[in-house]
């Protein structure tokens, strides 16, 4: 089920196939915390209840998606669950977007998981642009080479490691299901 990798690019095909089950939707709203084509990132202030500027980040492009959390969720890497929103626009930070989720990655060190992201596209309500896109296996190839370049690129420069440690794993719209899932009840057994 997971994506072979091939000098740095995802080659997907019959290792991602999709049971009919998966094709069923899952629609959840997620915060924006970072716009597309912007190098500033904030972050939700539970407390104060609105978002703080993080970091300016300084590198040499920007992110060709918005980024995004989901409330009332918590994941093993000490926050809520991140979600990266394939989408042509670039949304406001602190805005709410109502997305469908089809799919998660994973950013891998030596084979030690690291930190998971849920991918999401708007809802046919919202967009059509990726109506027939219920799964991963949906996306276009180069819409995964830009998600693999990008947060292996990021996480090489915010966390002093080297590119050629890091793997992007990228997984079906089952495994996300269970991802968020399990986010979701975590938060619930801590609150």
């Amino acid at each position: 089920m997971d994506s072979i990798f091939d000098d740095g690019f995802v080659e997907i095909g019959k290792q991602m196939a999709i049971p009919e089950e998966t094709i069923i939707e899952y629609k959840i709203e997620v915060l924006i915390e970072k716009e597309s084509n912007s190098s500033v990132r904030y972050k939700y202030d539970e407390l104060k209840q609105a978002l703080v500027c993080d970091q300016i980040l300084d590198y040499p492009f920007k992110s060709h998606f918005n980024f995004g959390i989901i409330p009332k969720t918590s994941n093993t890497y000490n926050g809520t669950l991140d979600v990266i929103i394939i989408i042509e626009n670039s949304l406001i930070p602190g805005s709410y977007i109502n997305c469908k989720l089809i799919g998660c990655c994973e950013i891998k060190n030596n084979h030690t998981a690291k930190k998971p992201y849920l991918i999401m596209c708007p809802t046919e309500n919202l967009d059509n642009t990726f109506r027939e896109c219920n799964n991963i296996v949906h996306l276009d190839k180069t819409i995964l080479n830009k998600i693999n370049y990008m947060l292996l690129y990021r996480h090489s420069l915010c966390y002093s490691g080297c590119v050629n440690d890091l793997l992007l794993e990228f997984k079906d719209k089952r495994h996300a299901i269970k991802l968020y899932e399990t986010s979701f009840k975590r938060y619930c057994d801590l609150t």
